[in-house]
């Protein structure tokens, strides 16, 4: 089955941006999961990193795996406390999906990374990701 990779995060979101995580929430389950990040970057043009919805598990972020457990922090279904966005998920994590989301996505729409972790299935602690 493989290893998952817990990811726990939390940021600070520019407000420019905010629209763009509400409209991610609002298309979970409404779209194929593929294509969910396309279709953010469709209303959202400029955020020019659409390489990143190429990623095989780009869709994972922020609502994991299928198979895995799911854990959220539920705001109005958004993940969001007025501009903090936090959330924890799992995920497989062959592709470095994570570490693409902490370089594309989060260097653009984040003011400040106020907690981005990883922890292995096997592992006991966390450990920081730095962006």
């Amino acid at each position: 089955m493989g290893m998952y990779t817990s990811f726990r995060f939390q940021a600070i979101i520019k407000a420019e941006y905010i629209d763009a995580i509400k409209l991610l929430y609002q298309l979970h389950g409404q779209v194929e999961s593929e294509v969910l990040w396309k279709a953010v970057f469709i209303k959202f043009p400029k955020i020019e990193i659409a390489s990143f919805a190429e990623d095989v598990r780009a869709c994972m972020i922020p609502f994991g795996s299928d198979c895995s457990e799911r854990y959220y922090f539920e705001a109005n279904n958004t993940g969001l406390f007025n501009n903090v966005w936090q959330f924890e998920c799992e995920l497989k994590d062959y592709e470095n999906t994570i570490c693409h989301f902490m370089q594309s996505i989060v260097k653009l729409i984040a003011e400040k990374v106020i907690c981005a972790k990883q922890k292995y299935e096997n592992d006991d602690e966390w450990s920081d990701i730095n962006v």
